[in-house]
């Protein structure tokens, strides 16, 4: 029996070295589900919505990770992705994530006794996933020009996409530091900050690329890529803020005034901006 047991252990220990190589390769390609939504946590209202609010902050990080890593602009060529390849790491990281959620939403609405507060709440989780998935699709058409347009020879192409690649990782990397953090007032200004930051570096806003094209700086072919990844960046940015800000309302009781009060309305915006080119004019004369 002793001898049984020994090549048994053996046999299995073996096993451990091979299967977890298995599973991992599996892994690459089965697609990551929701892990808070079970039927267990929706029984209840508070256990169902804490958990939709938690699927929510996964399919947040999930589409973070996606998003900062696929446009990393220092990356080596062969893992740079295409609009395809994209489509690809995001069916496997962040679709079926969503595509759960939409799926339970519904039933937590409709099944359980919820409050109206609590159905605000699920109502904004809803928002704050959506516009998720819509930064994954703004990733997704930015990519069509992006490498390109990073190591284009025109120096004004290859400095408006360094800018758009520098804006993109400032916002993702500013967006997941505020995503722990629990003090109403200072998120609010940390969401103002970067709302001025996407301001300023809007290339139409700012005349930047006007005065390129006008200046002969860009080639006629790049223009119309300029003009339209200029929109995709700027949603993108936008719709992760929006996804931030969101999921921070759903968890803070006091967020509704502290937002209203120090949110920047369109006057400040201006303000601030126009304050800030007076700034940088003067110190680089």
């Amino acid at each position: 029996m002793e001898r049984t047991l020994t090549r048994l252990l053996r046999e299995r220990d073996q096993r451990a070295t091979v299967e977890p190589r298995s599973e991992a390769r599996e892994r690459r390609t089965t697609p990551t589900r929701a892990r808070y939504l079970t039927d267990i946590t929706l029984r209840y209202p508070d256990a169902a919505l804490q958990a939709a609010l938690n699927e929510t902050r996964f399919l947040r990080d999930q589409t973070f990770q996606l998003v900062g890593k696929t446009l990393q602009p220092d990356l080596p060529e062969a893992q740079r992705l295409t609009p395809d390849a994209f489509e690809t790491a995001y069916s496997l990281n962040v679709r079926e994530v969503y595509n759960d959620l939409l799926t339970q939403l519904p039933r937590i609405r409709t099944e359980l006794n919820l409050s109206p507060e609590q159905a605000e709440a699920l109502a904004r989780l809803r928002e704050a996933a959506k516009e998720l998935i819509e930064a994954c699709k703004n990733t997704k058409h930015l990519l069509k020009h992006y490498w390109e347009g990073l190591h284009h020879g025109a120096p004004a192409v290859r400095q408006f996409y360094a800018g758009f690649a520098s804006l993109i990782q400032t916002s993702v990397e500013t967006l997941q530091r505020l995503s722990a953090l629990h003090d109403d007032e200072a998120f609010e200004l940390e969401c103002d900050r970067l709302m001025v930051r996407l301001e300023e570096a809007d290339l139409f806003r700012s005349g930047q690329l006007d005065e390129a094209i006008a200046a002969g700086r860009v080639p006629r072919e790049w223009i119309a890529a300029l003009t339209h990844d200029n929109h995709y960046v700027q949603a993108l940015c936008r719709r992760l803020l929006f996804a931030v800000r969101t999921l921070h309302h759903v968890t803070s009781e006091g967020y509704s005034d502290t937002h209203d009060a120090l949110q920047l309305n369109a006057e400040d915006m201006d303000s601030l901006i126009d304050s800030s080119s007076t700034t940088s004019g003067k110190s680089s004369s």
